[in-house]
């Protein structure tokens, strides 16, 4: 894919011809199609499509768009499969650093993101048929740039819950690391800051690393937010989850709730990310394509430029190197720089050379 004016999509310029990562066969290619007139209109990035390839009919994904192509002979889509793409825009942009980050086939983690789905679920849970449903706020509840979400009580006890309040306010790509044994205090940081994401509009994501701390957490969001949210767990099954899926894209929902694989969800209009228990080595996907959603998170963050929440009881070695190098927010006072054998030695073997990194390049802290 070339850099500048054509990469992923030229909002601006015609759209003659498109990119597409073809999804049924392992290709780390890219392949360029022309558009036929009629579905110049609808075709968008993330579309799935039907085009020729070898003799056959096979699907591809839409991730970029041309005005002019060097290809001679092009062939043309036959027609697109989903009336809206289930992937938005910044969806697709995430999926090609994981494939440049972990070294996987573009078409492995496009087919990992998006759902499964049949053709005869196509028309039954069609997008478009459904209404969207956006939430409706008072003039009490319409939130202000810079609205108090913790008291001055609050504050005068734990000082750093003014900068969270800042950063969620400031809608901009900041890291906020959040320690702490008490799971209440961490829930109710939580349910602040979404509270302030969704007067805004705007929509969530929650990461857990297990079924039971998922469960834990939707339990507790679901006395407030129980119409506005979705569940991501392990007996979901593909039909359901294609539902879901629908509902998400056509912003019927707000917040998600999942484990690995829902950092991937496409909303359009994402506020935040919160990963629960960050430190937790469940993150990582041990399956082709392998990839750390707590990473991936960090990534679709500042792709989508809005705060993500990292938090835990023991942090990785990794968030305390960024607390230390002032890459992250330390919402716990008197956390980060002060590194010492002891808060190290839990982490020592996952992170041996990070460690021995950490501990050449600043002996002093130890």
């Amino acid at each position: 894919m070339n850099n500048g004016i054509n990469e992923f999509i030229n909002m601006y310029g015609e759209k003659k011809y498109a990119e597409i990562v073809i999804l049924e066969y392992n290709f780390d290619k890219i392949f360029h199609y022309c558009i036929p007139q009629d579905l110049k209109d609808r075709i968008s990035l993330g579309s799935r499509v039907t085009i020729p390839f070898r003799g056959k009919v096979t699907t591809g994904c839409v991730v970029g768009f041309l005005a002019e192509s060097d290809v001679k002979n092009l062939k043309d889509i036959r027609q697109i499969t989903d009336k809206k793409p289930l992937l938005t825009p910044q969806v697709i942009r995430l999926t090609k650093w994981i494939s440049n980050y972990y070294l996987c086939s573009w078409e492995k983690i496009l087919n990992y993101a998006i759902p499964k789905t049949r053709k005869t679920w196509l028309n039954k849970f069609d997008i478009t048929d459904i209404p969207s449903l956006k939430p409706r706020l008072s003039e009490d509840d319409k939130s202000s740039d810079n609205e108090i979400i913790f008291s001055a009580e609050e504050v005068k006890e734990k000082p750093p819950l003014k900068d969270i309040e800042n950063i969620i306010n400031n809608k901009k790509f900041q890291t906020i690391l959040i320690r702490g044994n008490d799971f209440n205090s961490r829930m109710k940081i939580y349910l602040r800051c979404i509270r302030k994401t969704l007067k805004e509009g705007r929509q969530a994501i929650i990461l857990a690393p297990t079924e039971s701390h998922l469960s834990e957490l939707a339990g507790l969001l679901e006395e407030e937010f129980k119409d506005n949210m979705v569940v991501f767990d392990e007996k979901i099954d593909q039909k359901a989850k294609y539902q879901i899926w629908i509902k998400i894209r056509n912003s019927q929902v707000n917040i998600a709730l999942g484990m690995r694989s829902s950092i991937f969800v496409p909303f359009d209009r994402l506020g935040l990310i919160i990963v629960e228990r960050e430190h937790s080595s469940l993150y990582k996907e041990e399956r082709s394509p392998r990839y750390n959603a707590r990473e991936v998170a960090l990534k679709r963050a500042e792709l989508e430029n809005i705060p993500l929440i990292l938090s835990s009881e023991t942090p990785s070695i990794e968030s305390y190197w960024n607390v230390h190098e002032n890459n992250f927010l330390d919402s716990t006072k008197g956390l980060a720089p002060n590194f010492n054998c002891f808060t190290l030695f839990a982490t020592i073997i996952a992170n041996k050379y990070l460690l021995f990194n950490i501990l050449i390049s600043h002996p002093s802290s130890w």
